[in-house]
């Protein structure tokens, strides 16, 4: 966590709507607080802040509050505001606090797009200053704003795309060329090369496709080409109808890399993402467009033998954040080439060679460098004898790379240069041992004399030409086989007529704007291409009426289509897309992220009411071209990354660009920042394998349709708090979890906040390991949601480790997968191909971990973390239309509540590591209590739970209206908890004091009962050992069908005193002790991972409070009191019956040995009584499959199979198959189960074979094959073969 500034936000004010009126009056009274509130600045010293209800501050002048408000405005509009009815108060304040607050409020207005409707917002500091001492804060004001039609609103870009693309159809075949320049491809190329059937077509009905390989404009406003351009060739020997050996075509490409006018004459614009420009052939059934004619024009008003030249070097191999690693990580659009360090000078002998360069005429010269040193530096260029040098590159602070790991030095000069060829020499003088540089480019601008190179293709043009109407240019060195065409228009060449006087070659034509040329010869050497081949046709631009595109990778295929079929079938109309198939159509076959961008606009202008999700499926990388990471790199579904590239703090990856679609969007602005609210929802999967994707897959698939991804674990979520900076970070996620708790009573929270562990230090550092075994306790449990506040970094959460790799690595909650919500420094960058991040490693976990994360890439600021996190906590337990949210909305409406995070560049660091159409797993239906102690319920009259009480509850589904869901049978899970309970933290460390805070975890029974057609009734006695004090506990349901339907409830009720009927009870449980499951035999063998299986039973229930000391339900191991386990929330009573259940705890880790385990229980009465079993733990003790056997055997009709297996708790995929005594292979029994222990029974088989068909009597062998479920890289585990007996 960064505090590079302190945008706090306590919380956004709501935002209104405006409806039909012109104008609308918002009144507003500001509380402010009468204590100053001190936070920890930058450089570590406290500063006291004034703050008011809903205040937000900024990162220059952190203290001073300001007012933010949010309102709808309709479509086209355009609004001002003023306030009036103003009253102030004096503020009494230290002068130097206040210095940048001016006499008079300013209002800074602001205006972005959401889909089809604008969203206006007022910002201001509602302090002013009277005098030198003086100063007054708004107590209260009116905000009156007006709105009219805005006639000059920007529309978006056109032409309207087409439906039809041109590679619909046909036989289309596709190659490369890598630079600009003419091309030619000949009999030999197109034959043998492309595999096109030259022999056999008409060459006239040949057809070039293409827009060249420049980088897309990312500004929604900029018009494009949409889908391909057909160019201009010339076919050379076409006309006889056939493609003999000695036909070409010659056709101008446009290369990757693109030369732009500028003042003094071109400079290069560098595409980042592709080396290569693509083309495309086509056979059709008409003549193709081919090269016109243009006349020559006589006495023109302009005669120039002269033209501009330029050239430029550059060499991208290194991203300068990527060598910072492990301090940070690869990013930006920069990279650079020759390095400087042990090398101070390098030479370039003839680095730069024009012919015929004029002596008289400026040499332009652009040259920029990167300098890393502690004070300031500077390069030095020498261009033959003439020197030049760079501004000062400032120094820097080499310890700390996040403001800044390197900076950059410019040279822009004038020279003159008396030769044609220049040899070029760089140095970077030492300044300090550690001082190093880089070369980013040089680049030269000049002027030549026009003459033309033998076999050497002469480009030109000249921008004095432009100054007048008509121009001349004249050629030196012409010959009568010169070809002159005008490539002004890139795609549509035109021959240029001229006249050849000697070997002087002239024409005229016209100059009202810059016009580029190129003399050539058919023998000159022109630039090859690169035949991929042919390629499917394809129309993508037919694509409409869409909620979701999945966009894929060609190695993910197989699950990008599984995925799409699953949301098909479950409502969402999905299609899986190639992305190289939108690069054919939206940037000519390129790589480049804003063709991704302008399909997914496409879509979302033709029906921005139904097109909803973008789903990229697949990882991405800084490193675009591979240039540092090769083979191994990871650009699969490429990021976007931001211009800036020296700062971590401010280069990071945005998948927000592929949700940015409407007019005035896509481009960053002055701070650095993509502008513009969300219109979609986007979220990727980082996979980059097929097997990490068959997981991720089979994930999703399973959290939303699989029975056994139902439980109680989706009424529970879990808040972490760090402990450094004056407990701001603890205080942020209270409030948060605070305000959870007020707006969603249904939900059953914990709260880890690290100071209230103990803090241990050792020679490794200070580590918090309770707070991190709570941790992965939660995650085995399973929670809904897990939000974290604090410092962190790619592999771990805090600065003492609480969560790190190992810990991700342990869990096994398949089928308990909660969203995480981190706001921490860069845990999920995912853009780094030498480095999977944490974020990463949680979501590609194949048998644990999350179905999602709300993450960040980079270093964020602690303040903006909490606003855009209490707005993500606004929205993420709502409902549409009676469902949970989708992921992926969740945090779209989220970022866009607030206009701060709608240009601000902190909100663009958090990413959807997750697919945006997963629906968060909360129950479906609710919970209502009708009875209880046979009383009906009363909510402004609760009744009282006290201690020794026997207690009935009754209660039943309730469908959406509220009635009876009759339709329901299952079972429902109930846990009434104790009242809220005030504590604190222990306040370790340097700045943090003993933070108060409440939570409500003390439960006084959990168990379970049967729902019989949505009615259900259950039996309990609360404990002796309940806080006596008379206060509100609550009651918390969880049902489901153990199918596909779930609901939850609770019922707040008073829980305090003594019951007046106290039966007596002297009688302790009983306790029985297992590993694994209850087949175990005392002293049998184990692995190091065994779960402790624990059955008890007692007439009066067993005793879950914590609320009096040493009456925990607790296992001892080794009877050493320090290797004890809390087991409490473990336990669950039987289903209709309180007088006996259950627990299974995992245990880890256990050595090699003997060892034993005791448990003590206490009943309700608080008697109490213990269980122990020994056992042996091996390494290698179990087995994957032991003990298979199927009951009865011999059989007639029915048997089952039943076996022990070494992956207790996870969901099994089971093959058994059964052979004649010959071997012949007559059935095969598929199924998948999982159990709480090691054994697995109730596979039946009737003794048919795989056609249905009864086998015979007699004796028949069989083998069972076993594998976890959902790990694509596990092989089957076989047992041996055994015997069965069919009689009949």
């Amino acid at each position: 966590m960064k505090f590079l500034g302190f945008n706090i936000i306590l919380w956004l004010l709501a935002m209104n709507i405006i409806v039909a009126q012109k104008s609308m009056l918002i009144h507003k009274e500001l509380n402010w607080e009468t204590n100053n509130i001190e936070i920890l600045s930058p450089n570590g010293t406290l500063i006291k802040i004034f703050k008011f209800n809903n205040a937000v501050y900024l990162n220059k002048n952190p203290q001073i509050p300001h007012v933010l408000e949010n309102f709808y405005l309709p479509q086209n509009t355009n609004f001002t505001a003023q306030l009036i009815n103003t009253k102030y108060e004096p503020l009494t304040i230290q002068t130097h606090d206040l210095e940048s607050v001016s006499d008079r409020i300013v209002l800074s207005n602001n205006l972005t797009n959401e889909g089809n409707q604008n969203i206006g917002s007022i910002f201001f500091c509602p302090i002013r200053k009277i005098n030198a001492h003086q100063y007054e804060k708004l107590t209260a004001f009116d905000l009156s704003i007006t709105y009219q039609n805005d006639n000059n609103n920007i529309v978006n870009r056109g032409p309207l795309n087409t439906y039809k693309s041109v590679l619909e159809s046909g036989n289309i075949y596709k190659f490369y060329v890598n630079k600009n320049g003419l091309c030619k491809l000949d009999y030999n190329f197109l034959k043998n090369d492309l595999k096109i059937d030259i022999d056999k077509i008409d060459p006239r009905n040949i057809h070039l496709y293409g827009n060249g390989g420049y980088a897309l404009p990312q500004s929604n406003d900029i018009q494009r080409i949409d889908d391909l351009a057909e160019n201009s060739i010339w076919l050379k020997g076409e006309e006889d109808g056939k493609f003999d050996s000695g036909d070409f075509i010659i056709f101008n490409a446009l290369g990757s890399d693109k030369w732009v006018e500028s003042s003094n004459g071109f400079s290069m614009v560098k595409n980042i993402y592709d080396d290569k420009s693509y083309y495309y052939i086509k056979i059709e059934s008409e003549v193709g467009k081919r090269v016109t004619s243009l006349n020559n024009l006589d006495n023109t008003a302009f005669t120039t033998n002269q033209y501009n030249v330029f050239d430029r070097y550059e060499k991208d191999e290194v991203n300068l954040l990527a060598r910072s690693k492990p301090a940070s990580q690869g990013g930006g659009k920069l990279w650079f080439g020759d390095y400087f360090f042990s090398t101070r000078e390098k030479s370039f002998p003839n680095l730069f060679q024009f012919n015929n360069l004029s002596k008289v005429d400026s040499v332009y010269v652009r040259a920029s460098f990167a300098g890393r040193s502690s004070t300031s530096s500077y390069f030095e260029l020498y261009l033959n004898s003439t020197l030049l040098r760079t501004n000062n590159i400032g120094g820097l602070n080499l310890g700390d790379i996040d403001y800044g790991y390197a900076n950059i030095g410019t040279i822009n000069a004038k020279i003159l240069l008396n030769e044609d060829n220049t040899n070029v020499i760089v140095k970077y003088p030492i300044n300090g041992a550690t001082s190093e540089g880089w070369i980013d480019y040089i680049e030269l601008n000049g002027i030549a004399k026009l003459s033309y190179l033998q076999n050497k293709s002469l480009y030109f043009r000249y921008k004095k030409s432009t100054d007048y109407p008509t121009t001349t240019y004249s050629i030196e060195n012409g010959n009568s086989n010169l070809i002159v065409w005008d490539i002004t228009d890139s795609y549509n060449p035109i021959s240029q007529k001229y006249n050849l006087n000697g070997s002087i070659l002239s024409f005229g034509t016209t100059s009202n704007g810059l016009k580029q040329f190129v003399a050539f010869s058919t023998n000159d050497v022109f630039q090859s291409a690169t035949a991929i081949g042919k390629i499917e046709p394809q129309n993508i631009h037919g694509i409409d009426n869409l909620d979701m595109v999945i966009v894929y990778h060609k190695n993910f295929e197989k699950q990008a289509k599984q995925l799409s079929t699953f949301r098909n079938a479950n409502g969402l109309v999905t299609a899986p897309i190639l992305v190289d198939q939108i690069y054919n159509e939206f940037s000519s076959g390129a790589t480049d992220p804003t063709a991704i961008r302008d399909f997914a606009k496409m879509l979302f202008d033709r029906n921005n009411q139904k097109f909803k999700y973008l789903l990229l499926f697949g990882d991405g990388s800084f490193d675009y071209k591979g240039l540092m990471n090769g083979s191994s790199n990871t650009n699969f579904i490429p990021a976007y990354e931001t211009d800036q590239s020296m700062a971590p703090i401010e280069t990071y990856p945005t998948d927000d660009f592929y949700a940015l679609l409407t007019a005035n969007e896509g481009y960053e602005s002055s701070n650095g920042s993509l502008k513009g609210a969300l219109d979609i929802a986007v979220g990727r999967l980082t996979v980059t394998t097929a097997d990490e994707a068959q997981d991720v897959v089979d994930k999703i698939i399973r959290y939303e349709s699989s029975p056994s991804s139902y439980g109680d674990w989706r009424n529970r979520i879990l808040f972490v708090g760090d402990d450094e900076d004056g407990n701001l970070h603890t205080s942020q996620i209270n409030g948060i979890a605070n305000k959870v708790a007020l707006r969603n009573k249904v939900f059953n929270q914990d709260k880890i906040f690290f100071d209230a562990t103990i803090r241990q230090v050792s020679s490794g550092g200070a580590r918090f390991p309770y707070a991190t075994e709570q941790i992965n306790r939660n995650i085995d449990n399973g929670i809904l949601t897990i939000n974290y506040l604090g410092h962190g970094g790619p592999t771990a959460w805090a600065q003492e480790r609480v969560l790190t790799l190992n810990d991700i690595f342990s869990w096994t909650n398949s089928n308990k997968l909660p969203l995480f919500i981190t706001a921490t420094c860069s845990f999920s960058g995912y853009d780094d191909p030498s480095r999977v991040s944490a974020g990463e490693e949680i979501l590609l976990k194949s048998n644990g971990g999350a179905i999602g994360l709300f993450s960040t890439v980079r270093p964020v600021y602690a303040h903006s973390n909490e606003r855009l996190t209490l707005a993500v906590f606004d929205t993420i337990y709502g409902r549409q239309q009676n469902l949970p949210m989708r992921l992926g909305e969740i945090l779209r409406v989220g970022k866009n509540m607030n206009s701060t995070d709608t240009i601000d560049s902190n909100a663009r660091k958090f990413t959807l590591l997750g697919d945006p159409a997963t629906r968060l797993a909360m129950p479906r239906y609710n919970v209502i209590t009708t009875k209880i102690r046979d009383k009906a319920i009363d909510q402004s009259n609760l009744d009282t739970l006290k201690a020794f009480q026997k207690v009935s509850i009754e209660g039943f589904i309730a469908n959406d209206e509220g009635n009876v869901l009759q339709s329901f049978n299952g079972s429902i899970a109930v846990t009434i908890y104790d009242k809220v309970v005030n504590t604190k933290t222990l306040g370790q460390g340097d700045h943090n004091s003993p933070y108060p805070y409440t939570i409500q975890k003390t439960i006084l029974f959990k168990g379970n009962a049967s729902v019989n057609n949505g009615i259900f009734k259950i039996t309990v006695i609360i404990p002796k050992d309940i806080d006596y004090k008379y206060g509100l506990g609550k009651i918390s349901y969880y049902a489901t069908d153990n199918k596909l339907i779930d609901a939850a409830g609770y019922q707040l009720v008073n829980i305090g005193g003594t019951d007046n009927n106290i039966p007596l009870d002297n009688k302790g449980p009983i306790v029985n002790v297992f590993m694994n499951d209850d087949k175990f035999i005392f002293g049998g063998l184990t692995d190091q991972n065994p779960l402790l299986y624990v059955k008890l039973s007692d007439d009066n229930g067993i005793n879950l409070s914590n609320a009096s000391v040493g009456h925990d339900l607790v296992g001892v191991l080794d009877n050493n009191s320090q290797n004890s386990y809390i087991l409490n929330q473990y336990y669950e009573s039987s289903k209709d019956d309180y007088t006996k259940g259950e627990l299974s705890y995992p245990l880890k880790n256990i050595s090699d040995g003997k060892h034993t385990i005791t448990v003590k229980a206490w009943d309700t009465f608080n008697n109490s009584g213990e269980g122990t079993t020994e056992f042996y733990v091996s390494s290698n003790a179990v087995s994957a499959l032991e003990q298979v056997l199927n009951y009865p055997n011999p059989f007639t009709t029915k048997t089952g199979f039943q076996f022990k297996h070494k992956y207790p708790g996870q969901l099994l995929d089971i093959q058994i198959q059964i052979f004649t005594i010959s071997g012949s292979l007559v059935k095969t029994l598929l199924a998948q189960q999982s159990s709480d222990g090691n054994t697995v029974k109730g596979i039946e088989w009737d003794g048919k074979d795989d056609f249905g068909d009864q086998l015979a009597r007699g004796v028949y062998i069989y083998k069972i094959a076993i594998k976890p479920s959902g790990i694509a890289n596990s092989n089957f585990s076989d047992s041996n073969y055994e015997k069965l007996v069919i009689l009949r």
